[in-house]
């Protein structure tokens, strides 16, 4: 198996490699087109210029074959000379004059140039074949072999970059792979084994690391906190529950309809806990599923009340709902409405005093629909606002036998639906919970 730096090492080099062989064969494609279509035509057009200046005034010392030649003398190191006929396919010039006639009808390639008025003399430039071009063979072959140097010249850097650059960039991952095993047992950093001279994205990776394992931390201290959270939860209710039952077994006491009121409250509490961890488990497998359906807000809100009405004459609370101007209906689970609010309207009634009120408001606000409730109660310590919401934390002057799991569910429920639940409160002066849904018409 190779190291990553052996990987990064001989990819770089088979790049270059590529790349150097691309450039050969683009000098190669790149004579063949020079020669072809830009040396060719242009050495054709010297031919019948010449032609039409010796016509024009022919040198009488020379004759039309030494001129052509002496051009071809010029361009003899570029190409082969053209074959050059008159409107017969008599051949005026060739640089091979073994051959004295072309029959123009199958010559596809021949260039007319009027040399004097009628008289047409017709230039057929060679094959455009790479064998008939010594210059096209010659100057292939030396960029070739340029092209060839080049490639093993660049291979050799690459070789001395890529060796640092592969060196640069795994260490530190090796440095990262080596740490990891000890992530779970020590407490020094991954990113503290990191240099600064190492790659960000390494940087940033170490320092990933080093968050996901506080993550992984916290939540294996909130589970183990939960496992003894719940095992208090439960064992207060069974402990009350076995205590009068074993009373009522020995005739300590003698059988009351109170006594069996107590045991049935606390059952109910204890049942009531399980349906809350039940629904934690589906929030936590996200298999929390909602049967939405139109319902109208002030009914849901009414019928709220109406379920925590007994409660709240016990303790002497009033709660006072504000309907709304208008109805206004949302598209939602009433039924995990119902239970977001009533966690939410039972803590207020918890830790609200005799004589006191609750407030529960609902309004429009834009495209969301606003639900307050509103309490006059102990209220919360500044540094708790933020962690009432989470699971199985009660405030440190919270009152009754809450599990702490209620506004953790309701928040979930509140999420589900698109919406949200934020807490201000001010110690002694109350509390204000806002639930905010989406709302569309």
């Amino acid at each position: 198996m190779q190291s990553l730096r052996q990987q990064i090492f001989r990819s770089m080099v088979a790049m270059t490699i590529i790349c150097a062989c691309l450039i050969v064969v683009a000098q190669v494609v790149y004579a063949y087109y020079a020669i072809t279509y830009r040396y060719m035509p242009k050495i054709a057009e010297m031919y019948g210029t010449a032609a039409i200046k010796y016509y024009q005034s022919p040198a009488s010392e020379h004759s039309f074959v030494y001129e052509m030649g002496y051009i071809t003398k010029l361009v003899n190191e570029f190409a082969e000379a053209p074959v050059i006929t008159d409107a017969n396919g008599n051949i005026l010039y060739a640089k091979n004059m073994n051959v004295t006639h072309v029959d123009l009808a199958f010559e596809l390639r021949k260039i007319a140039v009027e040399v004097e008025k009628n008289k047409t003399i017709y230039i057929i430039p060679p094959d455009y074949s790479l064998n008939n071009y010594k210059y096209v063979k010659q100057i292939v072959y030396e960029r070739t072999i340029a092209c060839i140097g080049f490639g093993i010249i660049a291979v050799f850097l690459t070789s001395l970059l890529s060796n640092s650059l592969a060196k640069r960039i795994a260490d530190p991952i090796q440095v990262l792979t080596a740490n990891a095993p000890q992530m779970s047992i020590s407490d020094v950093p991954v990113s503290g084994f990191m240099t600064t001279d190492a790659p960000n994205e390494v940087l940033q990776l170490a320092t990933s690391l080093d968050r996901m394992r506080q993550e992984v931390r916290r939540q294996i201290e909130l589970r183990r906190q939960m496992t003894a959270d719940i095992a208090h939860e439960l064992r207060t209710p069974m402990s009350v529950i076995s205590a009068k039952i074993e009373s009522l077994r020995d005739g300590v006491i003698n059988p009351q309809p109170h006594h069996f009121q107590l045991i049935y409250e606390e059952v109910m509490l204890m049942n009531r806990l399980v349906d809350d961890l039940r629904t934690i488990s589906l929030i936590d497998a996200h298999a929390l599923v909602m049967y939405k359906s139109t319902a109208d807000l002030g009914a849901i809100i009414d019928h709220v009340v109406s379920m925590h009405l007994g409660y709240a004459t016990a303790q002497q609370v009033v709660i006072q709902s504000m309907h709304a101007s208008y109805p206004i209906e949302l598209l939602i689970d009433s039924t995990r409405i119902i239970q977001l609010l009533s966690n939410i309207l039972e803590n207020a009634i918890r830790h609200s005093q005799p004589q006191q009120s609750i407030q529960l408001t609902y309004a429009l606000d834009g495209a969301n629909c606003v639900i307050q409730c509103i309490d006059q109660g102990s209220g919360i310590a500044p540094h708790e606002v933020d962690l009432v919401l989470q699971r199985f934390y009660r405030a440190d002057n919270s009152i009754g036998n809450g599990s702490g799991l209620g506004l953790a569910i309701s928040q979930a429920i509140a999420v589900a639906h698109g919406g949200l639940i934020t807490v201000q409160s001010v110690l002694h002066q109350g509390t204000t919970v806002t639930v905010t849904l989406p709302y569309s018409e």
